[in-house]
């Protein structure tokens, strides 16, 4: 069917082979016998004159069976062809309809883009844009309060020190960005404190050793500067990538004279960071004074640590839930062995925090460094990720020296556990036994971190507590990631840091529009993105629907 000849039609493949002297034809035929057969013509007979020999004969014969030959290679090829035919078609038709389908899905996507741009990313620009501009003025405020500290002699922050300082050392800090965040921009800008010691900001990072020696170092020269008699100043020690700090307003009671220079009066004009002015004294005073008291309030939490036990101690390090160090190295059950008992689940040392004062910490610093550089073969393979193994050993031998911040008053890790076995064969050490770390799986790290932690303003607490900063270690980054996400929506610190590095000349072109069309017709669109006041893009609009709309 479809082929061009018809039945009883002569087929021309070769006009020698159709036509012979004996009266044989070749016909189509569309019978089950096969597309070509044979159908025997009666032979004319031979002239009477003539008698054919046995010879001829048998070259009739031969001929006649090479024919059939090849009338038979001709079908097994035809047959070819028309599979091949086929199966080209199948792929073609396979290609169109590939190709129809990712046309369609294309299209989709970039409905799904318009939509995600209009419902999603506008208004959290627009919220992302309103907080920042709101903390505009607050960072230069922050700016001439530690101007102020640096020129002004400020009364001591304790009755036992006199201000409380943040030392870190982050190579290349304002370069550094994790995901969508400045990282070492948020943990500066975020500090409650007005000073911020990056001792590694324009050295090349060389590794753990080499920020042990640049602690090393930092802490011999203030140590040498301590004067007898005055206060000493309390060094709270950070990691700084994967470190922010809480606004503790909603914690710290500022005193009346906290925002006065010298304490003895308020300020009255300010002149700002760069002689331009800031516009707001009263800014500028009350940030001194949330420093001041943040200052006050850390001093009185390390006292509560430093002085928890039998025995005072003269640092406080940060606590973890899980017993380990750097890529993912667990502790042996003697290594386990060797920490005290806790009160709580977050029982081990972490040495991405701690705090004390310059004397103390170099000390332990240099002690660290002697083990580190004196290790034998198997120690060195356990440090050789992280210098936190040698600080363990430090405290394993130092525990007169060193209090576990066991509460996390002052530092907080987002790594999280569970009581109960892993899925996988993993079995890390941890103070409950079956357990499992939770921060980082992620099919529920968010349901982890919505479910503990509450995020308000620039503040993440855990439950009911509030430590002075939050560090996400290990298993703990995801749960680091979210609240820094959630924090650029509501903290205008993070904010405006976070905008400063978005790729958003597009969404900002439109979010403009939109601007531009709500300070026209604002009284016509209480909803959406163009409302003027920035509180409405969290909250339901107050008030029924505009006559406009439809019930």
């Amino acid at each position: 069917v479809g082929y061009p000849f018809i039945q009883g039609e002569k087929v021309g493949f070769n006009a020698d082979w159709n036509v012979r002297a004996d009266g044989e034809s070749i016909f189509l035929s569309t019978r089950g016998e096969g597309l070509f057969r044979r159908e025997a013509v009666p032979p004319t007979p031979a002239p009477t004159t003539q008698a054919s020999s046995a010879e001829d004969a048998d070259g009739e014969s031969a001929l006649l069976a090479e024919q059939t030959s090849d009338v038979l290679r001709a079908e097994a090829e035809l047959d070819e062809a028309r599979r091949d035919t086929q199966v080209a078609r199948d792929r073609l038709l396979s290609r169109e309809h590939a190709f129809v389908t990712n046309v369609t899905a294309f299209d989709a996507e970039r409905l799904q883009r318009i939509q995600a741009y209009l419902l999603v990313m506008l208004p959290r620009f627009a919220q992302m844009r309103y907080s920042a501009e709101a903390a505009a003025r607050k960072r230069v405020a922050a700016a001439q309060a530690a101007a102020d500290q640096a020129e002004l002699k400020e009364p001591p922050v304790h009755p036992q020190w006199r201000a409380v300082e943040i030392v870190t050392c982050v190579s290349g800090g304002q370069h550094v960005m994790i995901a969508d965040f400045p990282a070492f921009e948020i943990f500066r800008d975020t500090t409650p404190l007005t000073v911020v010691h990056n001792i590694c900001e324009n050295v090349e990072w060389e590794g753990m050793h080499f920020r042990l020696r640049a602690y090393a170092r930092f802490f011999r020269q203030a140590a040498s500067r301590q004067r007898q008699g005055e206060l000493p100043t309390l060094y709270l020690v950070s990691d700084g990538m994967d470190v922010f700090f809480n606004d503790m307003s909603e914690v710290v009671e500022p005193r009346a004279d906290d925002g006065d220079r010298d304490g003895v009066g308020p300020v009255v004009d300010d002149p700002g960071v760069d002689g331009a002015g800031t516009g707001d004294a009263e800014e500028v005073r009350a940030t001194r004074a949330t420093a001041r008291a943040t200052a006050r309030l850390i001093a009185e939490r390390y006292e509560a640590v430093a002085n928890s036990g039998h025995v005072r101690k003269s640092i406080v390090v940060s606590t973890e839930r899980l017993c380990g160090w750097g890529g993912a190295k667990l502790c042996s059950d003697e290594d386990e062995a060797r920490y005290p008992p806790s009160p709580t689940d977050s029982k081990y040392l972490n040495a991405g925090g701690y705090i004390g004062p310059a004397d103390a910490i170099s000390s332990m610093i240099e002690a660290v460094l002697h083990l580190k550089e004196n290790a034998d073969e198997a120690d060195m393979e356990k440090g050789r990720d992280s210098d936190q193994y040698f600080f363990k050993r430090y405290f394993w031998e130092h525990q007169d020296v060193i209090a576990l911040d066991y509460h996390q008053y002052i530092f907080g890790n987002f790594l999280e556990i569970v009581n109960k076995s892993c899925d996988s064969d993993w079995v890390p050490q941890c103070a409950v036994k079956p357990c499992c770390t939770e921060s980082d799986h992620f099919k529920t790290f968010h349901e982890t971190f919505y479910g503990r932690y509450k995020v308000r303003g620039c503040a993440v607490w855990r439950e009911s507590r509030l430590p002075v900063s939050w560090h996400g270690n290990g298993a703990g980054k995801w749960l680091w990631l979210l609240a820094l996400d959630r924090l650029a929506l509501q903290c205008g610190v993070v904010a405006n840091l976070t905008l400063g590095r978005y790729p958003d000349d597009m969404l900002r072109g439109v979010f403009e529009k939109f601007e531009k069309r709500s300070k026209v017709e604002g009284a016509l669109w209480q909803g959406g993105f163009l409302l003027s006041e920035p509180a409405a893009l969290a909250e339901a609009p107050a008030g029924g629907l505009p006559p406009e709309c439809p019930a």
